[in-house]
């Protein structure tokens, strides 16, 4: 509604037309959606515990490729002993903090999807980038994300009601659908930080948050 976000519309709008952008560096959202989505089918079979170690590693590694191939914005970074350091540091923290829970072991084939959505998450983040970067509006790239990332959700709980129908309830805690709000919050830091310290970073930066938050909650 406001000009400056006008101007990032028509930018982005500019950018595709003359392919300096692609369709399918647009098409971050969808990664957003797979996780939604694998959130709600594998976190009761697999627990928070082993979901969570599978997400985060699989996004550190993607951080590391990601970064690695340039594939978002900025030049590429190598794969140096610091880097991958961290990145395995950080499973490792995941791992101990949650390790008490890992209790349901015959399930674990389930982790591929958590895992193949935290993947997802590092060419995310990268293809997000290089839309602000296009854009020059990170509101505009946010609400590109989140309109993708809806349509694919759609496509999802379409088949999900076609097979088994609408929910017969839902939640009364009002609080339980501040998610998607929060979620903005996530992506929008990420698409703001992404070009200056490299999709590595901005993962590791979250998983810091993500146990912090994760702490102070149990608490």
């Amino acid at each position: 509604a406001v000009p400056a976000g006008r101007r990032g519309v028509a930018a982005l709008r500019s950018a595709w037309q003359a392919r300096t952008l692609r369709w399918w560096e647009c098409a971050g959202g969808v990664s957003g959606g797979w996780f939604v989505a694998t959130q709600g089918l594998t976190v009761n079979a697999l627990g928070l515990a082993v979901f969570t170690v599978a997400l985060v590693g699989g996004q550190v590694v993607s951080g590391l490729l990601v970064d690695r191939a340039g594939l978002g914005p900025g030049v590429p970074k190598p794969l140096t002993g610091p880097r991958v350091a961290g990145a395995a540091l950080a499973i490792v923290a995941v791992t101990i903090a949650v390790s008490h829970e890992f209790d349901r072991p015959s399930r674990l084939w389930f982790a591929l999807l958590p895992l193949v959505a935290g993947v997802l998450m590092g060419w995310q983040q990268a293809v997000n980038g290089l839309v602000r970067d296009a854009s020059g509006n990170a509101p505009v790239t946010t609400l590109l994300n989140f309109s993708t990332g809806t349509v694919a959700l759609l496509v999802v709980s379409s088949v999900d009601v076609g097979l088994r129908g609408l929910p017969t309830e839902v939640p009364s805690q009002w609080w339980l659908y501040v998610g998607g709000a929060l979620g903005i919050v996530g992506v929008g830091s990420a698409i703001v930080s992404v070009r200056f310290i490299g999709v590595l970073m901005v993962g590791l930066c979250a998983v810091l948050g993500q146990l912090v938050g994760a702490v102070a909650l149990d608490v």
